[in-house]
C-alpha cells in the first residue's frame, strides 16, 4: 500500500494536461487550457462547418483529490473499508455504481455538457467497468435533449450497442485486421471474425427488439443495430474477395 500512496502523492504534485483519466471535476475545464466561453465558440464553429465534437468522459473513476471525495459513498471500499482503486490502476479511485445517488450525479453531469454546450455525443473510457444498464438509462435521457448524439464506447462489448453505443472498439476485429493489412493472417480469418461480431450485436439488438415492439410502439436505436449485421457482412464479404484477388494476382 505503501507504493500507492506513493504513487498517488506524485500524480497529485504533477496535474498535468496529460493526466486528463483522472478527473477532479466532471464539470470542470483544466485551467491551463481554454475557459468555457471558448469551449462553446469552438463547437459552434465546428458545427457550422458540419463537423461533430464529442468529449471524452472518464465514468468509472476520479482522482484522489476529487472533488466528489466529500461523498465517499460513491466509491468502492475494499475490506478495510478504505476507498480503493480498479485493477493495478494505483493513481485512480473508483466509482460505486451501486449507488443510485451516483448515478443521478453522473447522469446530470453527462446531461450538463450536452445541454450547456450543444455537444455531440461522447467517447466513455473503460465503458465496459460500468454497468451497462446505467448507460442505457443515460443514453434514454441524453436522447431527449439531443436525439441525434453520438457515444463510442472503448471497449469489447456487444451488450453496450443495443441501446446505449453506437460502437465499441471491437479490438479482436482491428487485431485480425491489423494481421491482414500486414500479410501474416489469411483474410478469411478476418471476415470470420466480422462475421462472428455482427452476429452477437444482431442477436442482443434482435432480443430487445421483441421487448420493445411489447412496450412501446415508437423508434428505436435498435433498427440502426439491426442494419449494421448485413452492412457488416458485406463488408467482410467484399473484404474476402478483394484480398482473394490479391493474392490471386
Amino acid at each position: 500500500m505503501a507504493d500507492a500512496d506513493s504513487f498517488r502523492l506524485a500524480r497529485k504534485r504533477r496535474r498535468e494536461l496529460s493526466q486528463s483519466y483522472a478527473v477532479r471535476d466532471y464539470y470542470g475545464i483544466n485551467p491551463v487550457t481554454e475557459p468555457k466561453m471558448n469551449l462553446k465558440r469552438l463547437i459552434s464553429e465546428a458545427h457550422k462547418r458540419r463537423i461533430k465534437v464529442i468529449i471524452d468522459i472518464v465514468a468509472n473513476h476520479t482522482s484522489w483529490d476529487s472533488v466528489m471525495m466529500k461523498w465517499p459513498e460513491f466509491y468502492r471500499h475494499d475490506a478495510s473499508g478504505k476507498i480503493t482503486y480498479p485493477h493495478d490502476w494505483f493513481d485512480v479511485a473508483q466509482l460505486n455504481y451501486d449507488n443510485p445517488k451516483l448515478r443521478d450525479y453522473m447522469t446530470q453531469m453527462l446531461k450538463y455538457w450536452i445541454r450547456e454546450f450543444d455537444l455531440d455525443g461522447f467517447r466513455c473510457d473503460v465503458a465496459g467497468d460500468v454497468p451497462t444498464d446505467f448507460w442505457e438509462k443515460a443514453r434514454s435521457e441524453l436522447d431527449m435533449i439531443k436525439p441525434d448524439i453520438f457515444m463510442l464506447a472503448e471497449a469489447h462489448k456487444a451488450d453496450l450497442e443495443v441501446k446505449a453505443f453506437e460502437v465499441d472498439y471491437s479490438w479482436p476485429l482491428t487485431q485480425r485486421a491489423h494481421r491482414r493489412i500486414a500479410g501474416t493472417r489469411p483474410c478469411f480469418r478476418f471476415a470470420q471474425c466480422l462475421g462472428r461480431r455482427s452476429q452477437r450485436v444482431a442477436a442482443r439488438s434482435a432480443a430487445h427488439a421483441s421487448q420493445t415492439i411489447t412496450t412501446s410502439g415508437g423508434p428505436s436505436r435498435v433498427s440502426v443495430n439491426q442494419l449494421r449485421s448485413p452492412l457488416l457482412l458485406l463488408f467482410s464479404l467484399w473484404m474476402e474477395c478483394r484480398c482473394s484477388i490479391t493474392e490471386w494476382k
